[in-house]
């Protein structure tokens, strides 16, 4: 009963900052076992966030950069500069570990590179070259960074993606399998099927999430990666 008191005054912020839709879950195992091979669309890179979405107050304050202290300078760091430094493109990054994984559970995937005016899934598939295969996989990330979820029952910062998924058959065009997948940060008003962030990558405060270097912070992006694909494969695997 506390943990509801306390999570109530938080849902129309946190609802606002992080949006309260989602894609309703849709899996139609018979469609699915007819799909042997993929046409994967490339993933847009998200925007990044880092955010205290732990508590009203700190949901509102200031995104991004930090002052920490590196060899007794200070540095200002912030994700998409430690990304941009680092050459690390999350919705690259993605689509190949998508495609590996969907290819060790046994399909055939193409990649198809395209180009989108906003970060959203298609509406109209129709222009789209699949080339002859069984079904299309659309994904977008609305957001991936740090985060915190609530300020006293989990306060520590962790790697957060929000990504919504998409598959249609090409033959007729019908969504076959559709979710919304939210690593690291949940929310109860919020659709989606939680996947947690691996502990190694949980951080008592923001900034020793850059004392912990460029390789720790990308390698909680890139767990968080590892888990949408592996729970996107696991998903199509277990209908064939």
């Amino acid at each position: 009963m506390l943990r509801k008191i306390l999570t109530i005054p938080m849902i129309l912020i946190l609802a606002a900052l992080g949006g309260c839709g989602g894609v309703k879950m849709v899996l139609k195992p018979e469609a699915v076992n007819q799909v042997k091979s993929v046409a994967l669309l490339s993933i847009p890179e998200p925007p990044y966030r880092m955010m205290n979405l732990g508590s009203p107050a700190g949901g509102l304050g200031a995104l991004g950069a930090v002052t920490i202290a590196i060899n007794g300078k200070e540095a200002v760091k912030s994700i998409e500069g430690v990304t941009t430094e680092n050459n690390f493109v999350f919705g690259n990054q993605l689509t190949t570990e998508i495609a590996a994984q969907l290819e060790k559970s046994g399909f055939k995937v193409n990649i198809v590179n395209v180009e989108r005016a906003e970060n959203e899934l298609f509406e109209d598939y129709s222009g789209i070259n699949t080339e002859g295969a069984d079904a299309l996989i659309d994904i977008i990330v609305s957001n991936a960074g740090y985060v915190t979820e609530h300020f006293m029952f989990s306060p520590e910062w962790r790697p957060e993606a929000r990504a919504m998924v998409s598959m249609h058959a090409t033959s007729s065009s019908d969504v076959i399998y559709q979710e919304t997948l939210m690593h690291g940060y949940h929310n109860p008003i919020m659709s989606g099927t939680d996947l947690e962030a691996a502990e190694e990558y949980k951080f008592d405060k923001k900034e020793a999430i850059f004392e912990a270097g460029d390789k720790v912070v990308l390698a909680g992006l890139q767990d968080a990666i590892h888990s949408i694909a592996s729970h996107i494969a696991t998903q199509l695997r277990k209908q064939n």
